[in-house]
């Protein structure tokens, strides 16, 4: 008689998804499985010319900066986690009438970011990972130095990000509170810290199921448009100023 097993003895291990295997502080690369690469921390420009398509179109086409089976991939994140702003500007406020008027300015905007969805802190994360873990680290150190400055020619600021801003930013995607976040461990390899011990997920026919209180949904374009500008962004993205455009919820 075969014995019946339970599916969630038949589940895999979601880690093993993920790339990153250390980081070093010197130089501050990422050294992933199979791979060598470097993260950066971006916030969205409110407009950009067609020159600045042009600036970024330059780097992209140079082998040097991207060989081939190369990388280059861009995260747009938005948490209505904003608690770190509100408290960082509340702060400077003195004087009970000033301190006051805060208390009532944050408790507003920490409303609109949690249960409004109209504000949230979005940011970029842009990697770069190239093939070969004996790529040579003053080529990706000039690589890295390459990009930012063409992202810095367009008037978009770019930093480096380490392994624990980097975990910060993926631990918060799938549904790990930040302050609830754990230190890195440095004798482990960093794709086994990314999600917490108790992280499980449930795949349903529409969605998928996190911990029980959250759920994920991918959606895809299934037209996509002829030609494209960039003053056409607002209708892809949404306006925000449309109540029904907006994204209410983190992504």
């Amino acid at each position: 008689m075969n014995a019946s097993i339970h599916k969630d003895f038949d589940r895999e291990r979601f880690s093993k998804h993920f790339v990153y295997e250390s980081y070093d502080d010197e130089t501050q690369l990422f050294f992933n499985r199979g791979s060598i690469g470097f993260v950066l921390l971006a916030w969205p420009l409110v407009g950009a010319s067609v020159s600045a398509q042009n600036e970024i179109a330059e780097f992209l086409k140079s082998d040097e900066n991207l060989p081939a089976e190369s990388s280059l991939q861009v995260l747009m994140i938005g948490s209505n986690n904003i608690e770190n702003f509100l408290s960082n500007w509340q702060s400077y406020r003195k004087g009970e009438i000033f301190i006051e008027l805060a208390n009532k300015r944050t408790e507003f905007l920490r409303d609109q970011a949690q249960k409004v969805g109209s504000i949230k802190d979005i940011v970029l994360l842009i990697s770069v990972t190239i093939p070969n873990l004996n790529a040579n680290i003053d080529d990706m150190i000039r690589r890295r130095d390459a990009l930012k400055d063409t992202f810095r020619s367009i008037g978009l600021s770019t930093e480096n990000v380490n392994a624990q801003q980097l975990l910060k930013f993926l631990r918060v995607i799938f549904g790990w509170p930040e302050e609830e976040h754990s230190n890195i461990n440095q004798y482990e390899i960093l794709s086994e810290q990314i999600l917490s011990g108790d992280f499980s997920l449930f795949e349903n026919d529409d969605c998928v199921n996190v911990n029980d209180d959250q759920i994920f949904i991918s959606l895809e374009a299934r037209k996509r448009p002829a030609e494209w500008k960039l003053s056409a962004m607002d209708l892809f993205l949404g306006n925000e100023m449309r109540r029904d455009e907006y994204i209410k919820s983190n992504f």
